[in-house]
């Protein structure tokens, strides 16, 4: 995947899951559409944790390493959060997400 990504392949997805003690802070963010402090609440450390995506936030992380590399302006990666209170519901959609 590493060598892909470095020859300008499509970044995979990575979803996030909103810590479920903390989705109570995050949905009023969501209701009120600024995106600004939206992305400052969901960019602070600590708050989300990853559902699927373990293993190429990784490589991502490690490609971006190389200060001598840089990312093809189309190589976008799409991230996905989830904000669900219920631990059970995470539990659910972690399964799924692995399972297929």
């Amino acid at each position: 995947m590493k060598i892909d990504i470095k020859d300008g392949a499509l970044l995979p997805s990575i979803t996030l899951a909103v810590k479920p003690e903390l989705v109570s802070n995050i949905l009023p963010l969501v209701q009120k559409d600024d995106l600004k402090e939206l992305e400052s609440a969901l960019s602070k450390p600590g708050q989300v944790n990853i559902l699927d995506g373990l293993q190429r936030t990784f490589i991502l992380s490690d490609i971006a390493k190389d200060k001598k590399f840089n990312f093809k302006p189309e190589q976008k990666v799409l991230v996905e959060f989830w904000l669900e209170g219920n631990i059970r519901n995470i539990i659910y959609r972690i399964i799924v997400l692995n399972a297929g």
